[in-house]
């Protein structure tokens, strides 16, 4: 019950994550959560997507089209101009969260496409 009080937000696009008002600090990038449950319900990243043709061997794909969308525009917005500051994004919890689409917790521990470090990969988990 103390846990419903303290919601403040709970995003359509994965109901694993609750947005909830606490005086730790867990991101400092919160807003990608916003930017997602915005972009889930136009699915503007998602019909982008859809009109780029995707070259690579989908046996050694480890991130969709669209999450690296996500990544690149979401980062954008939120103020990251350069390239290099995604090294840096990869390791926030929300940042992750909004721009994958892998539901709950199993890959927060992941990093995100830009990282130098490699995650496991989606289709081959182990």
């Amino acid at each position: 019950m103390g846990e419903a009080q303290n919601t403040l937000f709970e995003p359509e696009f994965n109901r694993s994550i609750k947005v909830q008002a606490f005086s730790q600090r867990i991101t400092s990038h919160a807003g990608a959560v916003l930017l997602r449950e915005a972009d889930h319900q136009l699915g503007l990243v998602e019909s982008l997507a859809g009109q780029i043709q995707d070259p690579r061997n989908p046996d050694k794909i480890r991130y969709t089209t669209t999450e690296l969308l996500r990544e690149r525009i979401y980062a954008m917005a939120m103020g990251s101009e350069n390239q290099d500051d995604l090294d840096r994004l990869a390791h926030d919890p929300a940042m992750r969260m909004a721009t994958w689409d892998r539901p709950g917790e199993a890959d927060l521990m992941n990093n995100l496409g830009s990282s130098s470090g490699w995650p496991v990969s989606r289709h081959n988990p182990g």
